[in-house]
């Protein structure tokens, strides 16, 4: 008795379904996720009502401890960067700890007027 001849599937035929799937999650999850610098020292910003989104062109962050940091420097030096660096057109974006005394916040904003930075954008978390 001859059934007739059996049409086995090749095995990158039974793949190629699988390579498909694969790729188009992959494309998901790049398409999804978010991929930004972390920030370089802890700071928790205030809570605020926020009218649109700062752009993290240039940020220099100020800690609870009262720590300074611009691309890398941090201290006295992130200050001299900020002033060296920093384009006197856009506004220097500020994230500030909440926990930041409200003297040493009006002290740095101060210097940084000294130093020639016109605007400062302070970011804060949404209610």
């Amino acid at each position: 008795m001859n059934f007739g001849s059996h049409h086995r599937r090749a095995s990158t035929e039974a793949i190629l379904p699988m390579i498909n799937v694969v790729f188009l999650l992959l494309i998901f999850f790049l398409m999804t996720a978010r991929i930004a610098p972390s920030a370089p020292i802890d700071v928790t910003p205030p809570v605020a009502e926020l009218d649109g989104h700062a752009e993290a062109s240039t940020a220099l962050y100020f800690s609870a401890k009262g720590d300074l940091h611009y691309y890398g420097h941090k201290g006295a030096a992130a200050l001299t960067a900020v002033s060296q660096q920093h384009d006197s057109e856009t506004p220097l974006i500020l994230h500030a700890d909440a926990d930041v005394p409200i003297r040493a916040l009006a002290a740095l904003l101060n210097d940084l007027q000294t130093r020639g930075v016109a605007a400062v954008d302070l970011v804060g978390r949404s209610l």
